[in-house]
């Protein structure tokens, strides 16, 4: 990361997000939720999208991390930012069908507010 990164201090933040002086932003959202991962794909199934709002907007596209856990082996297949800024789609996957399972799912996103 460039060593400038949030220069001039913190000027507005909140839960899952920070807005530094020099217009860089970083949202985050860790929860967990229980999917149904039901859908074949391949040899593996998968959630479908599920949407995710951060709880501000970036005026352009953010650089967006997400991982997610589970009793099983899940895992984040796609990640796609939507054209509002301020949500992101991910989909999850297992090697196994299965209903009603807990997953613990982290999203971090870094971009510009001003």
């Amino acid at each position: 990361l460039n060593s400038n990164l949030g220069t001039g201090g913190i000027v507005e933040s909140g839960a899952g997000y920070v807005r530094y002086r020099d217009g860089t932003q970083l949202c985050w959202i860790a929860k967990s939720a229980t999917y149904n991962y039901s859908t074949a794909y391949g040899s593996v199934y998968h959630t479908g999208a599920q949407y995710f709002e951060f709880e501000k907007a970036f005026i352009t596209k953010p650089s967006i991390a997400a991982s997610a856990g589970s009793a099983g082996m899940t895992y984040v297949a796609s990640i796609r930012a939507s054209s509002d800024l301020q949500s992101v789609g991910l989909t999850f996957c297992n090697p196994v069908s299965t209903s009603g399972l807990l997953t613990d799912i982290s999203i971090i996103a870094v971009g510009r507010w001003k």
